[in-house]
């Protein structure tokens, strides 16, 4: 599929059915801070390395280098319960690794994490792990290696992947307990291990929404993710001319 290009101008319709709780649009172009634009808000995130670039479709971007372990983080999250839902647009390199676009994590402790990666090639999966092995679910559809819409969804009992808006492919869990101990958001990195973890292209949004998304949100989401961003507001009125009177008597 074909990302559509996000706007260059626009507010943030936070009313809008699937706005998401979460929203990094990545559109600050310079600096270290994203700000988190969501119906909810308060998750602003610190760049550590990642490099602005712009893309000729979606504006300003984020390139992350994985040799330099380039992520980006918001590291207060508390009070995670029930089903939760990632979704980046991002570019997918094919290399080795583990390559992490998004992750949730507990930050003291290797072990406790929910991911969405790209392994090796072209696999895009998601992991979960609570002190044990970890679970992976693999979707069976591929990226475009374009820009692409990688989504995860996962809970304490299970573990989902999506790519540009297909069904959900699903895996049991049994972690109790992993989302509460859950403090830390990122993007580009699985709970900062090593280089063969961390992102190594672009990424031009994120979204995280604090509910489940069924198949077909899901593919309402990826079919247009910049939906809840409104330009109607922006368009340029034309001037108004007022044309005096003529009070000139003639004789």
């Amino acid at each position: 599929m074909t990302i559509a290009a996000k706007p260059s101008s626009y507010t943030v319709n936070t009313g809008q059915t699937h706005c998401p709780n979460h929203l990094w649009l990545i559109d600050e172009a310079s600096g270290t801070d994203l700000i988190d634009k969501g119906s909810t808000g308060g998750y602003d995130m610190t760049i550590t390395g990642a490099d602005w670039a712009t893309d000729g479709t979606h504006g300003p971007v984020l390139t992350f280098v994985a040799a330099n372990l380039d992520h980006a983080d918001y590291s207060s999250v508390s009070g995670l319960s029930g089903t939760q839902v990632i979704g980046v647009v991002a570019k997918c390199t094919a290399g080795a690794g583990t390559r992490a676009f998004a992750s949730v994590c507990d930050p003291t402790v290797v072990s406790r994490h929910a991911t969405g990666v790209m392994q090796g090639d072209e696999d895009i999966e998601a992991l979960s792990r609570y002190n044990a092995a970890a679970v992976t679910c693999v979707t069976a559809l591929q990226p475009t290696f374009g820009w692409d819409f990688l989504a995860y969804r996962f809970s304490d009992t299970t573990i989902d992947v999506s790519v540009n808006g297909g069904a959900w492919t699903t895996q049991a869990v049994s972690h109790s307990g992993m989302l509460a101990a859950v403090t830390r958001v990122t993007l580009g990195a699985l709970n900062h291990s090593t280089p063969a973890n961390y992102w190594n292209d672009q990424i031009c949004a994120a979204m995280w929404w604090k509910a489940s998304k069924s198949d077909a949100e899901i593919a309402a989401i990826a079919a247009d993710p910049w939906q809840f961003l409104d330009t109607s507001a922006l368009t340029s009125q034309q001037p108004q001319f007022y044309r005096r009177p003529n009070t000139l008597l003639r004789m």
